[in-house]
């Protein structure tokens, strides 16, 4: 990842160095301005330039999936214009399935489907946004179409073999059969025929245990892990087991996802901040967490566990996490700069060693953006302050 331009190198924060009294966090208020201007009438632009829309890299289904979910989210909290946009995403997202169900992820901006390795990661997501439409949406005809998006879906997708692919299953399951709603945080009964939400349940169980036997296998003393290195996405693997816990009341569930949650919370939050681990080297059984290149979207992954873990237990002390999470946002983290832009509502894309990546792209937009409406979701119960546009 290299910036635009080449600031100078900044002075990392001391890990060690003891934090002064820490008060709770002002957030900024949540603003689409960023995801509009990305989006055109096909779908979420990829990539950008800046602040500026690339559209010779087009468009991917994991990044639409992600957009259906923060729109519906935002439409939720009271955003009415948030609809139009979910409505392009889930329009996206019927083009990207195929007819065996699964969902193609590479399109040119031409909508041409690019050549592509299959993705875990794209049905998951696919899934689990599909899942809160057909929930937020109701018996309306685009719930219905994403109903029948999700179950063609979930036909193809029924028992993921990488733990990423299973999280999201998870989520997308808990999404319909948690009575709160799980990770889409609505209280809509889901309209969905019983004999969909009983191949749902199925389905979820399935992952979770998968999920809970590849984490028997590769955990043991000083390692309290789902796989031998730790790379991306890290902590929505122990965000979904908070959530099968609550859906199927599974002590095994709860129990490791709790250790999980505590071993990747002690090897990323330093003094209150959240150091995510970088992707040049990751943090592999034995070794360090690279500290750099540091991504959003762990940061969305790690407020999306913080809130599955606070509903599962009641334990309010969960909530440190999520706010971390949103702190590390807004220059609370290893360069100490922001990577939200009030200028234009968006998120840069990352820190590396030489500072601040200032393109502002769909992945990291919707990082910012997800955990910014979950943690608004969460307001009442961590009462947090949040200063206006």
């Amino acid at each position: 990842m290299s910036p635009l331009s080449a600031p100078a190198r900044p002075r990392l924060r001391d890990p060690h160095l003891p934090e002064a009294g820490r008060s709770a966090p002002v957030l900024p208020a949540p603003r689409l301005e960023h995801l509009r201007r990305m989006t055109d009438d096909t779908g979420l632009i990829q990539h950008a330039l800046g602040p500026v829309p690339n559209r010779k890299l087009g468009y991917t289904t994991d990044d639409n999936a992600r957009a259906l979910l923060v729109a519906l989210l935002a439409w939720q909290q009271g955003d009415l214009g948030a609809r139009v946009l979910a409505d392009t995403y889930l329009a996206f997202l019927a083009y990207a399935q195929e007819p065996d169900g699964s969902f193609h992820n590479l399109f040119a901006y031409d909508r041409r489907p690019l050549e592509e390795e299959p993705s875990e990661d794209c049905q998951g997501r696919a899934l689990w946004a599909l899942a809160a439409a057909a929930r937020a949406w109701g018996g309306t005809p685009a719930g219905t179409v994403a109903a029948r998006l999700f179950d063609r879906g979930l036909d193809a997708f029924a028992r993921p073999v990488q733990p990423r692919g299973q999280a999201q299953l998870i989520l997308a399951g808990a999404t319909l059969l948690d009575p709160e709603g799980g990770p889409s945080l609505t209280d809509t009964p889901p309209a969905l025929p019983e004999s969909v939400l009983q191949r749902v349940r199925s389905a979820l169980i399935l992952a979770a245990t998968d999920l809970v036997l590849r984490y028997r296998h590769e955990s043991g003393e000083g390692w309290h892990w789902f796989e031998p290195v730790m790379t991306y996405d890290c902590a929505l693997l122990p965000a979904a087991l908070f959530w099968a816990y609550r859906v199927t009341g599974a002590g095994e569930y709860l129990q490791v996802a709790r250790e999980s949650l505590e071993f990747f919370a002690g090897a990323t939050v330093r003094n209150g901040t959240f150091w995510p681990v970088g992707n040049r080297g990751w943090f592999p059984r034995g070794g360090q967490p690279a500290e750099f290149d540091q991504q959003p979207l762990e940061a969305a992954a790690l407020a999306v566990a913080a809130v599955a873990a606070q509903r599962a237990t009641g334990q309010k002390g969960w909530r440190e996490l999520g706010l971390i999470a949103g702190e590390w946002f807004l220059g609370r983290n290893a360069l100490g700069v922001p990577l939200y832009d009030p200028r234009t509502g968006g998120c840069r894309d990352g820190l590396s060693p030489d500072g601040v990546n200032e393109n502002q792209g769909a992945e990291s937009t919707l990082a910012f953006l997800l955990t910014r409406l979950i943690l608004e979701s969460e307001r009442e119960r961590w009462a947090m302050e949040v200063r206006g546009a």
